[in-house]
């Protein structure tokens, strides 16, 4: 039996009497850890992008892929900048636990805004699939003041639109 799946995060949709028998490790229980799901990424100098479900073909598995899960932890010492790539569109919590003179950016598959989260840091964001924004972190074009800093952060600079 082909049980649907959401558009975004490819979890699973069963109907009332679907998956007998199937609801430990092979189909809902994966799905209850990518929506509270944390996965550590390390990352160096190199572009990355998050795995994601191929096709959202329904194949049971252990867990869910690094972009399905609610929060992304980064760490390692940045050697260079890096700029992940969402594969899917959603909310995500990202938990900057870099270190280096580098910055850690975020975009979409679409050729849209980028974002970057600053280094020791924890930012909600939303991708629709395009753009990465900001949730919660104040307005465009706001003026924000950081004392005693001689120049903007880097973080900010890497944003599309700072």
């Amino acid at each position: 039996m082909t049980v649907p799946q959401t558009v975004n995060g490819g979890l699973f949709i069963p109907g009332n009497g679907d998956l007998p028998g199937l609801w430990g490790s092979n189909a809902i229980n994966p799905d209850m850890v990518a929506i509270e799901g944390v996965t550590t990424i390390s990352a160096s100098n190199a572009p990355i992008v998050l795995t994601s479900p191929s096709g959202f073909t329904s194949t049971p598995s252990a867990g869910p892929t690094q972009a399905q899960n609610a929060v992304l932890k980064f760490t390692g010492a940045l050697t260079g900048s890096v700029q992940v790539t969402l594969p899917i569109p959603g909310y995500y919590i990202i938990d900057n636990q870099t270190t280096g003179a580098f910055v850690l950016g975020f975009r979409a598959i679409g050729s849209g805004q980028i974002i970057a989260v600053d280094q020791q840091d924890v930012q909600h964001v939303y991708n629709d699939g395009t753009n990465v924004r900001f949730v919660n972190l104040g307005r465009i074009g706001e003026t924000a003041m950081w004392a005693g800093l001689a120049a903007i952060p880097a973080w900010v600079s890497a944003c599309t639109i700072p």
